[in-house]
């Protein structure tokens, strides 16, 4: 959930967690934390909810970063990718749904919108 994001940060403005991959507070609202793949942000974490995109790379190293950052929200939902098209699973295999840009997860693992 966005404390375990936050607890990331140990007190700092922001912190490399991976190659090329850092997290970040919003510095226009201190309750957003931002996830970067090479300058591209590629997930928020708010209180309510994560919200995830590809930044328009759909690459290895970008789904690998947002299963990153679902690990570290503590979600159980995987991005993966059959037959070129990514997808977002469930808690169970009937609940996936075709990954998005801009596609926000509640942390009850539900999309919001």
């Amino acid at each position: 959930m966005y404390e375990d994001v936050k607890a990331q940060l140990h007190g700092r403005p922001r912190k490399k967690i991976a190659n090329n991959t850092y997290l970040e507070l919003d510095v226009m609202d201190s309750d957003k934390i931002n996830m970067y793949l090479h300058g591209n942000r590629i997930a928020s974490f708010t209180k309510n909810h994560i919200t995830l995109s590809h930044a328009g790379w759909y690459t290895r190293t970008t789904k690998d970063r947002l299963n990153l950052a679902l690990e570290l929200a503590n979600m159980l939902n995987v991005i993966y990718q059959h037959k070129w098209q990514w997808y977002i699973s469930g808690i169970y295999k009937q609940h996936e749904q075709k990954f998005y840009g801009g596609i926000q997860l509640r942390y009850d693992r539900t999309i919001r919108g």
